[in-house]
């Protein structure tokens, strides 16, 4: 990942600014570009303008599912639904009530407290699975 125009850039959104800490060190150690956010953006023109790669998001902002909304507006927005996205939150009973919505839109999820290795692992495979299917969001049966 040596030319920057070739890093691969994840979209943070995370309201948690320990958790945004985690992801930098952890994420810059890795060799990503990063836009971190505590607040999903309001509409699908942010997602376009920063082009990127990948997000990771949490799905509740205080007490509300912000996230959620904003994965649910990227992912009908036909400019923004192949990106691909990756889902950190602490909220099982929430991913379990969605969790066809998440195979839905291949959106895996990663629970917190999580595994650094698992949120890694989980990344690279979100890039691989969207550059082998030329960035489709649509699920691929194995």
């Amino acid at each position: 990942m040596g030319d920057p125009a070739e890093t691969p850039l994840i979209l943070v959104i995370d309201d948690d600014e320990a958790v945004l800490q985690v992801y930098q060190d952890l994420l810059e150690d890795d060799g990503y570009r990063l836009s971190v956010h505590s607040y999903p953006p309001a509409d699908p023109e942010e997602v376009r303008r920063l082009r990127p790669n990948l997000i990771l998001l949490d799905l509740l902002f205080g007490e509300e599912d912000l996230g959620w909304d904003f994965l649910r507006m990227i992912k009908t927005e036909a400019s923004t639904a192949r990106v691909p996205v990756v889902v950190a939150t602490a909220n099982q009973r929430f991913v379990d009530r969605y969790r066809s919505q998440f195979d839905d839109w291949n959106c895996p999820v990663v629970l917190k407290p999580f595994d650094i290795e698992d949120l890694s692992a989980s990344l690279r495979q979100a890039l691989l699975d969207a550059e082998d299917s030329g960035g489709d969001s649509t699920p691929r049966r194995r």
